[in-house]
């Protein structure tokens, strides 16, 4: 009696358990990149009362993709989870510099897409931009001032070796590991440069363009 019953018992749990087994997983939709841009844009346009104003009163963001960004996100824009400060990196310069990469990443795309929905004001923008006197420092205070105090006192030495390789002018990687030999100690100098990265390639386009305006001031 109890063979049966322990019977009984197996033939209703085992085509359960094959059930189980062989249910496929629910994965959620994907974003193609058309839907992101749509998304994007649908953002953008709902802040252009206030983000348009903003804008012409500091033309100069549209020179900083990633100043374009966070002026953005201060007007309502949501920056994705990526850019969100984290903290599972260990090295804060690190960190921050992987924000600043997205950022730029990002600002492209948003500068572009302000260009098409609103060319009225950037027309204007652009304007004001060709008409300014002042040289323009394309970077925010912090990490960027620090760049420039420690390429400083390098002035002399980092014009001697450009002159003897202009093309680490167009190659930021090769750049900032140029900056470590000769004794640069600003932030991104403990980077590594055996391999071109997001980190890495954004630090030495800043580099290079901190030089171009210390040899121009």
């Amino acid at each position: 009696m109890d063979e049966q019953i322990k019977s009984r018992v197996f033939s209703l749990v085992e085509p359960t358990y094959r059930e189980s087994v062989h249910q496929t997983k629910r994965l959620l939709p994907k974003l193609s990149h058309t839907e992101t841009r749509k998304r994007d844009e649908a953002c953008l346009r709902s802040i252009l009362f206030s983000f348009d104003e903003a804008i012409l009163k500091a033309p100069n963001v549209l020179k900083d993709p990633a100043a374009f960004a966070r002026l953005a996100a201060a007007h309502g824009f949501p920056l994705s989870c990526a850019i969100q400060r984290q903290r599972k990196y260990g090295n804060i310069n690190e960190n921050a510099m992987r924000m600043l990469a997205q950022q730029n990443c990002l600002g492209h795309k948003l500068i572009q897409l302000w260009k098409r929905i609103s060319p009225e004001i950037s027309r204007r923008v652009e304007k004001m931009n060709s008409n300014q006197a002042i040289p323009y420092e394309p970077f925010s205070p912090g990490i960027m001032r620090k760049m420039r105090q420690a390429l400083t006192p390098l002035r002399d030495q980092l014009g001697f070796e450009i002159v003897c390789d202009l093309n680490l002018l167009d190659n930021p990687v090769a750049f900032l590991a140029m900056c470590q030999r000769i004794g640069y100690n600003g932030p991104g100098w403990t980077y590594d440069t055996s391999k071109p990265n997001d980190l890495n390639k954004v630090v030495g386009q800043r580099l290079i363009d901190t030089w171009r305006i210390i040899v121009t001031t």
